[in-house]
């Protein structure tokens, strides 16, 4: 990181460096504004101290919160904020204290965040009848009754499933018994894929029967 040359740096601060009994000052012009203002020197052993001397003198200037004064008797600079008091020997020391103990002021006043409140959950009440009484609890209705034409699973009852058929079943139906007497005609041959066919077409017909009995008995229960 290149360094700035301290002469550059004065001169950006309007300030002027000067060796002097060996020691530096940091020399100040007088106000523009002010007639009679005289030069300010701050004094410091070394060249970079005397810039930091008018490093914070630029900054108490600009500054709402802090200001300073020179106490002649105690050859000290006062720093202060609100009813806060910093002394010292240098100017940019005592001003660095007093920066630290603002900012700790800050961090112990800044408010906590509150944690949000919960809300309370809200109160049922119990809807009442126009003449006053209370209303009837709601009654549940039971089960639907199971429609007797409908039975689950597998067997050869009405509404069954057909048991489950292996690959050599399904060939040994699929290929033609003719009848001795007959062999030689394929109209009176049973087709077990026809027979299947009305099976399945009977159970969706019940499940069919099934569901718009349950829909119809929760659309009862909604209404009430």
């Amino acid at each position: 990181m290149q360094q700035v040359n301290p002469t550059q740096e004065a001169k950006s601060l309007n300030v002027r460096l000067e060796q002097e009994d060996g020691e530096w000052i940091a020399v100040l012009p007088p106000h523009p504004d002010l007639k009679g203002d005289e030069e300010v020197g701050f004094p410091a052993p070394t060249e970079q101290e005397a810039l930091d001397e008018a490093r914070a003198y630029r900054a108490i200037e600009q500054s709402k919160v802090f200001k300073f004064s020179y106490d002649e008797g105690h050859d000290e600079y006062i720093v202060t904020f609100g009813d806060t008091v910093h002394a010292g020997k240098l100017l940019a020391p005592t001003y660095r204290d007093a920066q630290k103990a603002y900012a700790d002021m800050i961090n112990r006043e800044a408010p906590k965040a509150e944690e949000p409140t919960p809300p309370e959950p809200k109160k049922q009440r119990r809807k009442r009848s126009p003449n006053g009484s209370k209303a009837p609890d709601l009654v549940i209705p039971q089960a639907i009754a199971p429609d007797p034409q409908f039975t689950s699973g597998i067997g050869d009852k009405p509404g069954q499933l057909p048991p489950v058929k292996t690959h050599e079943d399904m060939r040994k139906e699929a290929r033609p018994q003719l009848p001795p007497a007959s062999a030689d005609r394929f109209e009176d041959m049973a087709d077990p894929w026809t027979d299947l066919n009305e099976r399945i077409t009977r159970l969706e017909n019940i499940l069919h029967a099934s569901l718009s009995v349950t829909a119809k008995a929760l659309e009862e229960l909604n209404k009430r």
